[in-house]
């Protein structure tokens, strides 16, 4: 748990600031994405960046930017954070900025840049941008104006790509962890042994799929479980995920029941989805200011609270429907990651409800956190723990052995931020050659971005296998590029990607794409002084 005296690093902000402000000045057309993870203040990052274009005069003429987003919640905490005292003193907040920057909802925002007012603005800001890739997101696109899209994760699920150029700052899970900047959530796994025969678990589909985890049994089951795990960690306030209003309603009503039958263990139980529909009858944004006031409760919900709402009080997160979309995940678990300071606990939990789905093979694994990979062709996931730069060697010669590769890092003292992907166009394991992709160093970003863009549009990519056209005219990929300059590394790599896909199709395991990522272990004084001792015998 990240409980440590040492205070929170957020230098990072100041980096995504300078270079938010860099590239617009450079290109004030450009379109360009802020990729911070839920927790590392992309909101905040957003307008100071704003901030200083506008003291550096970026707006001069009147110019003004539109902040555009999609739900109340989201326009709210906007609002707030623009005017908020402890934000205007510290980062010198201009006195005009409330005025240049609106923020808009987005039926708002197409009227205004539909009509003639349009020429009134000179940026754009798009929250969530994950969601741009929608058509009614298409009118922003089409106007001559600079566009700043920020985002947790610039995966989407329906694999549409977003219409941005240029990433101007990312950073990951991991390094907001290790800068003590959120919290380290501890997992717990609860195994309902249920069958649930559904084919998706995607809130893309017809909600029929989701709707199958809302029975009486299993309600029963997860309100028990809840109330057991309360008691064992002392819980104090809980925030529930589920997949469909219906379910909201019933897993309410069951909680309810529970409680009361074992002694009300809660204060409250309450539930909110969307519609203004809430126990109390009243606006959700009032259910919502209510709810921040009240302790020792649970909280139902559907697809409400995953955006745009923070309270400091909640201290676990309940996954009680699985999901398939990354995204969704990491922005559920955000309620309780974010880092403690005045008011906020310093313990964070998410709650797994885990059942058996035969006809869903790939389910969300909390590993991805620290992946900036798609998931789309679904490849195993391999975390290698590292204790230091002798363990880092020893761990890829291994790796080089069982893959017969030749892998050699150009930095062993920075392999916390190295990850691998090993693949193998014979879907068999112990059959084929593996080639691999390393993620490393100034090329780490290029890399993963090639992967995704690769693994998100393999069926259109490979049905007329013009590989080299996909490599030079799509991803600007130079003709020497060191891996891709060899034909059977081409050929092999995205063989292998199609071999990954028919299987994900075909609802098999993905055999043939495995991700490897090393992560530091943490290691504690004893072990380090073992480490010390062994280390003098072995030299002498």
């Amino acid at each position: 748990m990240n409980n440590s005296k040492t205070p929170p690093d957020w230098s990072f902000q100041d980096n995504a600031v300078a270079n938010i402000v860099n590239d617009f000045k450079k290109d004030n057309l450009s379109r360009n994405l802020l990729i911070i993870p839920t927790g590392g203040g992309k909101t905040l990052t957003a307008i100071r960046s704003v901030n200083k274009l506008l003291k550096s005069g970026f707006f001069k003429g009147g110019k003004k930017a539109m902040w555009i987003v999609h739900t109340k919640a989201l326009r709210d905490q906007t609002e707030d954070e623009i005017i908020k005292e402890p934000n205007v003193s510290k980062f010198k907040l201009d006195a005009q900025l409330k005025d240049v920057l609106e923020v808009r909802m987005k039926t708002k925002a197409n009227e205004i840049l539909s009509s003639t007012k349009y020429s009134d603005y000179k940026l754009l800001i798009i929250d969530e941008a994950h969601h741009s890739a929608a058509a009614t997101y298409k009118n922003f696109f089409d106007i001559k104006i600079g566009i700043l899209g920020l985002t947790a994760t610039p995966s989407r699920t329906d694999k549409q790509e977003l219409d941005f150029k240029k990433v101007s700052y990312s950073i990951t899970f991991r390094e907001l962890e290790n800068r003590r900047v959120i919290l380290v959530p501890e997992f717990v796994f609860e195994n309902t042994e249920m069958i649930i025969d559904t084919d998706s678990i995607s809130f893309d589909h017809n909600v029929r799929g989701l709707e199958k985890f809302n029975t009486e049994e299993r309600n029963d089951l997860i309100a028990k479980r809840i109330i057991a795990l309360k008691k064992r960690y002392k819980l104090n306030k809980i925030i529930v995920f589920v997949g469909t209003n219906d379910h909201v309603v019933a897993l309410h009503r069951k909680m309810n029941t529970i409680n009361k039958a074992l002694g009300n263990q809660f204060d409250h139980i309450g539930y909110i989805y969307g519609g203004d529909h809430n126990e109390m009858g009243i606006s959700n944004e009032d259910y919502l200011d209510k709810h921040k006031n009240i302790n020792n409760s649970v909280l139902i919900n559907c697809r409400i609270l995953n955006e745009g709402y923070d309270d400091p009080v909640i201290d676990t997160v309940v996954m009680a429907t699985p999901t398939s979309s990354m995204l969704y995940y990491m922005q559920c678990i955000g309620r309780v990651v974010r880092s403690n300071s005045s008011g906020r606990v310093n313990k964070a939990r998410v709650v797994e409800m885990i059942d058996r789905l035969p006809n869903v093979m790939y389910k969300i694994d909390n590993r991805w956190l620290y992946s900036e990979i798609s998931d789309y062709l679904e490849p195993e996931i391999i975390d290698t723990l590292i204790i230091d730069e002798r363990d880092y060697k020893r761990k890829v010669s291994e790796i080089n052995r069982k893959y017969r590769l030749k892998i050699e890092p150009n930095n062993y003292q920075e392999f916390d931020s190295d990850s691998l992907l090993v693949f193998n166009s014979v879907p068999q394991e112990d059959e084929g050659i593996w080639g691999y992709m390393f993620f490393s160093g100034e090329d780490r970003e290029k890399y993963i971005s090639i992967f995704n863009n690769i693994s998100d549009n393999i069926d259109k990519y490979y049905e007329h296998r013009k590989f080299d056209w996909v490599l030079n005219n799509i991803l600007k990929i130079d003709k020497d590029d060191k891996y891709f300059c060899n034909r059977d590394y081409k050929i092999g790599f995205f063989t292998a990607m199609n071999e990954a896909y028919c299987q994900k199709n075909n609802k098999e395991k993905v055999t043939g794409l495995k991700y490897i990522t090393f992560r530091k272990r943490k290691i504690n004084w004893l072990y380090k002084l073992w480490r010390i001792f062994i280390g003098l015998f072995i030299n002498n």
